[in-house]
């Protein structure tokens, strides 16, 4: 026996029977899994093969399993399995298998999609990536919604600042990291019950390495940010706005978690978004997710510092906006309604069915006193799954109503 099947035998001994090998179209990002299958039967003269290559000679055989645990490295992309055997009547049996290695990065060759693997479609920011924003917002994309979840920044617990929404974790970060490597653990339970956990790295670059890019953005995707990256402005209400290297079919924004896509609007290849509210004092961080005309979608946030004085708020539905949920959303039975109204005005949610509208319920809230509200509102009996609604918001204060036009949504669970 080789030195080379010496090695990987002292591996594959040391492998329990039980352990999970790689099944039929699976992914994931092991680059050394243990290879493996078990016949189920009586069987003799087993033989495993991994892309051609005949491995038995290094394998270990126990009763009906035979496998091998690797102790190099597997090529990103598919890899095929082999094994035969004889039964006791001496009969030939033959299975083939097909299963992938997915690169780190999500961006190799073999995996075009971003997919992590069969849990994860998409990290951002994804595993080893350099990101020059000290402040990010941390999201993973599941395949499967979410019943709760928890995460974990360097160590230290952080779910106080993590949201879950259908398939989407998401952090906001809530004080600015110091340059270098950071590592992420979240733990999902999916709506099944099913728990799962993730973690990788990724880099924060030095802010101030930007002296060819005044602009403030990622020279490969946004040639210019306003405000810049870091900048302090002297207005609580300015217009955000991006450029981009390419056109947009769409963007999703956000401004300290709370989504702003309703107040958001492109044209070509720039974003912007229209406030509506003021600020507050402070820093602030900005996120965009923009989907370009090719189809690829892309991720970026940047912080910037506000200064001034607010416009005093009056009654009459001045600086009055929602938030959440947008227009033409999926929501649970149970959601929240979300945004910005004066200081200390009651604001009214009115839920009606679709198209009849001849049943409603109502839940109001109060805005607090930075402007915002969010009201809770649980779906009565009546609604259904895959039921359209009809979401009105109104700011309710003396003689005026100030109604938001209405949001239609849709409940994907009952």
């Amino acid at each position: 026996m080789s030195r080379r099947f010496s090695v990987l035998l002292a591996f594959a001994l040391a492998v329990p029977a039980w352990a999970q090998f790689p099944a039929n179209n699976s992914s994931s990002q092991n680059r050394r899994p243990n290879v493996g299958y078990d016949f189920h039967q009586s069987v003799r003269d087993m033989r495993l093969w991994l892309d051609g290559q005949d491995l038995t000679v290094a394998c270990n055989k126990n009763g009906s399993i035979i496998s091998i645990l690797l102790n190099h490295d597997l090529g990103f992309g598919p890899h095929t399995v082999q094994v035969q055997a004889r039964n006791f009547l001496n009969q030939p049996i033959s299975k083939s298998w097909t299963f992938k290695v997915l690169g780190p990065n999500n961006s190799n060759i073999n995996n075009p999609n971003g997919i992590v693997n069969d849990k994860i479609s998409r990290l951002n920011p994804s595993a080893d990536e350099v990101i020059q924003n000290s402040r990010p917002r941390i999201t993973v994309d599941f395949t499967q919604n979410l019943r709760s979840g928890r995460a974990f920044l360097d160590g230290k617990e952080v779910t106080g600042w993590t949201g879950v929404s259908g398939g989407n974790l998401a952090i906001q970060v809530g004080n600015d990291l110091a340059p270098g490597t950071h590592r992420v653990m979240v733990e999902a339970t999916f709506v099944n019950g099913l728990k799962y956990i993730h973690s990788w790295s990724f880099k924060v670059g030095n802010p101030n390495n930007n002296n060819n890019n005044p602009g403030g953005g990622d020279p490969g995707k946004v040639t210019r940010v306003n405000p810049a990256m870091g900048e302090t402005i002297q207005t609580l209400r300015p217009r955000i706005t991006a450029d981009f290297s390419q056109n947009l079919q769409r963007a999703r924004t956000w401004i300290d978690g709370v989504e702003q896509t309703s107040r958001t609007g492109v044209a070509g290849n720039n974003m912007a978004i229209d406030l509506a509210s003021d600020l507050t004092p402070g820093k602030h961080q900005v996120s965009v997710e923009v989907t370009f005309v090719s189809g690829q979608v892309y991720r970026y946030d940047w912080p910037f510092q506000a200064q001034g004085q607010a416009a005093p708020s009056s009654g009459g539905g001045l600086n009055f906006s929602v938030e959440a949920p947008v227009n033409n959303t999926m929501v649970g039975r149970g959601f929240q309604v979300m945004g910005q109204a004066p200081a200390g005005k009651n604001v009214r949610v009115t839920v009606k069915p679709l198209p009849n509208k001849n049943q409603l319920v109502e839940f109001q809230g109060t805005a607090d006193p930075n402007g915002n509200y969010s009201i809770p509102v649980e779906c009565p009996s009546w609604v259904s799954r895959g039921m359209n609604l009809e979401v009105t918001v109104q700011v309710l204060g003396g003689r005026r109503e100030t109604p938001m036009d209405p949001i239609v949504i849709q409940v994907y669970q009952r």
